[in-house]
């Protein structure tokens, strides 16, 4: 069980924004945006910051862990439905209006809540511009995931050989992050051979490698709720001339991207 991290700053940041918008009440059910303002990582829950201390609401399955994870909340479990536990807590915090993040509530949700008695407002998620700018910690894990992930590839190199399907090299490279750590791949990893590295977005196949083609990997690990992305394109065996300038062509493109980065 991860150990529990107090996450006042980002509630505070998030109360400066609220303030600055005129919104008293905020309702937040995306499980990432609970997850960063709360420290819970259940798969069901709700966070309702208003006055006082932010109230976690969730069912029974997740009493215990909720009360592990969890510092400088109030821990609200829901006995009947989720809505009843809403209205309750929202009840006792004198809230009339509640706003919500217009992008992940659902219609039936809405109005559920609208039968409660609540005058209910739609707004731009602000948690996910609070998201937008990483803190220390949050740094810290994505560096742990992006090294998680290129110590696999690294390792998986030596197997990028003639004759190992596209799903052998793919399971390999995700057992390897799991054996680092990380508790799942990002996403679906992909490992496209060949003809098949045409598509952006391709799945694994069982073609098999064979000598000269490009392969590319499409990867990510995870570390403690954070993922890497990362794309790489190896040559199996010696690269012709043609494969040489394609690669020169995108290494230039994507050096000039990059030096061409600056605020704003």
């Amino acid at each position: 069980m991860r150990k529990k991290r107090p996450e006042s700053g980002r509630v505070r940041r998030l109360r400066a924004l609220m303030d600055a918008r005129g919104i008293d009440a905020l309702l937040v059910c995306l499980r990432e945006n609970v997850r960063y303002l709360t420290g819970f990582t259940g798969s069901s829950g709700c966070a309702l910051i208003a006055d006082g201390r932010p109230v976690l609401i969730t069912d029974f399955r997740y009493e215990t862990q909720a009360a592990r994870e969890t510092t400088g909340v109030r821990l609200l479990i829901q006995r009947k439905d989720i809505f009843s536990a809403i209205s309750d807590a929202a009840s006792e915090l004198g809230v009339k209006k509640l706003w919500f993040d217009e992008s992940s509530m659902t219609l039936d949700r809405v109005r559920a809540l609208r039968k409660k008695g609540f005058r209910l407002k739609g707004v731009k998620d602000p948690v996910a511009e609070l998201r937008i700018r990483k803190d220390a910690d949050e740094v810290r894990e994505i560096r742990k995931a992006i090294q998680r992930a290129e110590s696999s590839f690294g390792e998986l190199l030596g197997i990028v050989v003639p004759g190992k399907t596209e799903r052998e090299l793919g399971l390999r490279l995700e057992w390897l992050m799991r054996e680092k750590g990380a508790r799942k791949a990002a996403f679906d990893t992909i490992v496209a051979s060949g003809p098949n590295g045409a598509m952006p977005h391709a799945s694994v196949s069982n073609r098999k490698i064979r000598s000269g083609d490009l392969v590319t990997f499409d990867f990510g690990a995870e570390s403690d709720g954070y993922f890497c992305d990362i794309t790489r394109t190896v040559c199996v065996g010696r690269p012709t001339e043609q494969q040489r300038r394609i690669h020169d062509l995108v290494l230039r493109a994507q050096q000039a991207a990059i030096d061409s980065i600056q605020d704003g």
